[in-house]
């Protein structure tokens, strides 16, 4: 076993991590478990120590931000959980009930400034920064900060994309940088009520548009993780998640991380799909009555689009008439 030292200021390593997330239009949920053969010791926030190896092990760990900031901290441990808030640039810790009471405090979600992204010039002022290492690539996740909204996203004078409609947002800009220049972008979009993404490759210095089947082909590594989509459970290894209530969005979306491979798909105990010949889910829409499932399943020549409703307890296929509103977009 070799040891672990988690610093919560540090770009997150994905050699040693497994990782999760989740966007509720407030925070920003990063949920790290180590790796087989790996175990945490130390966990620290730059020269504060928050927690150190004692007889109880470290599970995992899960980190809450606002903005660029560090908010909330959850440390779970094999037989208890330790419960951290970052206020006023000190970390204190907190019991269980006032993390849980502080995580659902509501504040508003709406009346949103609309900014420029420009991935020439970034402005630090409107974007919260998720960077992760992973091998020779890094890769940059871009969240619009707290109360703005990414209304355009371009390149210097390349415009990438531009909201049509009011309501229209970028929810997430993400690069991966190989020697020292982004090479692959990827936009998770919201677009007429309806999720969408769109992705990119840079050509030459030019950013061409790509299908989402050609940027998995070219972007995911040799040997991804191999990682199961469970609908009933908040975190999933290897799986995003964006909060659709908080967008005016009747669904959830959970999107596949490039590192990962979702080979199955379940709700709990019930099989939705499973995988076959290299077939993998990268996205998945699941309604918030918890009744209809839209996956995107990428194929060995292409893509499939599968539905599913829930009936009298059970989970069926449908072939015709699925809802238009619970589908979820892909260029």
């Amino acid at each position: 076993m070799h040891d672990l030292v988690f610093d919560v200021s540090a770009p997150f390593d994905a050699q040693h991590f497994v990782f999760s997330g989740r966007d509720d239009g407030l925070y920003i949920l990063l949920k790290l478990v180590p790796k087989p053969g790996y175990h945490l010791v130390k966990v620290v926030d730059g020269l504060t120590v928050l927690w150190e190896k004692g007889k109880e092990p470290l599970e995992f760990l899960v980190l809450h931000k606002l903005g660029n900031l560090p908010a909330f901290l959850f440390l779970k441990l094999s037989d208890s959980g330790r419960y951290f808030e970052f206020r006023n640039l000190t970390w204190s810790e907190i019991n269980e009930v006032e993390y849980k009471e502080k995580l659902t405090l509501d504040l508003d979600r709406h009346n949103l400034e609309g900014v420029d992204f420009d991935l020439s010039h970034i402005n630090p002022k409107d974007v919260t920064v998720i960077k992760l290492l992973d091998g020779s690539l890094v890769n940059h996740s871009f969240f619009p900060e707290v109360k703005k909204a990414f209304v355009t996203v371009r390149d210097g004078d390349n415009l990438l994309w531009k909201a049509a409609k009011d309501g229209d947002k970028c929810l997430l800009v993400s690069f991966h940088e190989a020697e020292g220049s982004p090479k692959f972008l990827r936009l998770a979009l919201l677009e007429s009520n309806t999720f969408a993404q769109k992705f990119f490759e840079n050509v030459s210095g030019k950013w061409i548009s790509m299908t989402i089947h050609a940027y998995f082909e070219k972007r995911a590594p040799k040997d991804p993780q191999i990682a199961v989509l469970d609908l009933s459970v908040n975190h999933n290894l290897h799986v995003g998640q964006f909060v659709g209530s908080v967008h005016g969005v009747p669904y959830d979306v959970f999107f596949s991380s490039i590192l990962g491979k979702v080979v199955k798909v379940v709700d709990g105990n019930d099989v939705l799909w499973e995988g076959k010949g290299g077939e993998k889910c990268v996205l998945a829409s699941l309604s918030h009555d918890l009744t209809h499932v839209h996956l995107l399943v990428l194929l060995k020549s292409g893509q499939a689009d599968l539905y599913f409703e829930k009936k009298n307890g059970e989970w069926n296929a449908v072939f015709d008439g699925f809802p238009n509103k619970f589908k979820v977009t892909t260029y």
